[in-house]
């Protein structure tokens, strides 16, 4: 897989996307946890417009649904012009996935981004910018309404 277009642009599925001055607009194209997006494969994505992720692959141990917007189908549309199997995102070797090294460069490279800060960020973006109810956001982070992750989060901890 090319280091190029790719590889810049699939951080944007799970963490805010900079916008004019490099700043973070808190905005993300999925806001699902990284170590999920990399492990993406192709049956997640039977419905042309949901991301449709198994129980035993979240963190929640709860099927999530994820709608994707165009830019989001933007990126899936580059990951398969590059497919070798059924990972949306394999690594550089055969046969093994994308490694976080490569997601956290690419974060890296983009600004002051980390994966610990993509999902805090969106949900103070939800949150301050945003008129939808603090649980819709927290379903789009595939949280429990009102479990410790959650109540953490609003508090501006850390779980």
């Amino acid at each position: 897989m090319p280091a190029g277009l790719l590889t810049e642009r699939l951080p944007a599925l799970s963490c805010p996307r900079p916008s004019a001055g490099g700043r973070h607009d808190g905005r993300s194209l999925t806001a699902v946890r990284i170590s999920v997006t990399i492990g993406a494969t192709e049956l997640e994505f039977a419905k042309p417009d949901v991301w449709s992720i198994s129980a035993e692959r979240m963190k929640s141990n709860r099927d999530h649904n994820v709608p994707l917007s165009r830019e989001a189908r933007e990126v899936l549309r580059l990951a398969r012009d590059h497919q070798v199997d059924e990972r949306l995102f394999p690594g550089y070797r055969a046969g093994r996935p994308l490694s976080d090294g490569v997601v956290i460069k690419a974060l890296r490279d983009a600004g002051d981004a980390t994966m610990h800060g993509c999902r805090s960020t969106f949900k103070d973006w939800a949150s301050e910018r945003t008129s939808f109810p603090g649980e819709v956001s927290e379903m789009a982070l595939a949280h429990a309404i009102g479990d410790k992750v959650a109540l953490s989060a609003r508090a501006g901890g850390t779980p």
